[in-house]
C-alpha cells in the first residue's frame, strides 16, 4: 500500500502489473513490501549516446532494471525543444507516457501522424522505429 498526498494538482506515472486500486486516506492501511521510490531531485541524467553533451542535448534515467540487460526496466527519456530523431524498440513491448511538452509521434510505416500532449501515452509491441518530434512551444 502507498500512501500518497498532494497539495495541488499533479502528474505521476505509475505502472503496475496486475489490479489497481486509489482509496482514501481513511480506507488505506501500509505494509512493509519492496517498493522504489526516487524523487525528483534525485534523479541522474545521462547524455543519450550520439548526442549532443550540452545541457540542452537528450538524456535519459534510468529508474529500474538494465535496458541493455534484457530485463524489464524503466527509463525517463528528456528530449531538448526542437528535437527531432527515432526511439527504437526492440523485441518487447514499449510504453510511454508524455509527461510535459508537446510531441509529434508516427511509428516508421505503421500509423498516422499524431500530436501528442501531456498525459498522452502510447504503445508498441516487438520492434517499431518511434518517430519523434518535440514541438518547440
Amino acid at each position: 500500500m502507498h500512501v500518497t498526498d498532494s497539495k495541488s494538482n499533479s502528474l505521476a506515472y505509475v505502472e503496475v502489473e496486475g489490479l489497481f486500486d486509489v482509496l482514501p486516506e481513511e480506507k488505506s492501511k501500509t505494509n512493509n513490501m519492496n517498493e522504489i521510490v526516487i524523487p525528483a531531485s534525485s534523479i541522474s541524467w545521462t547524455d543519450l549516446p550520439g548526442m549532443s553533451t550540452s545541457n540542452n542535448g537528450a538524456k535519459a534515467a534510468v529508474l529500474w532494471g538494465d535496458p541493455d540487460d534484457d530485463q524489464i526496466s524503466g527509463t525517463l527519456v528528456k528530449l531538448p525543444s526542437g528535437f527531432a530523431g527515432t526511439m527504437r524498440s526492440h523485441d518487447k513491448t514499449f510504453h510511454a507516457v508524455v509527461i510535459q511538452g508537446k510531441l509529434l509521434h508516427q511509428v516508421l510505416g505503421k500509423s498516422d501522424l499524431k500530436t501528442l500532449e501531456p498525459g498522452s501515452y502510447y504503445s508498441s509491441n516487438g520492434k517499431a522505429l518511434h518517430e519523434t518530434t518535440c514541438l518547440k512551444e
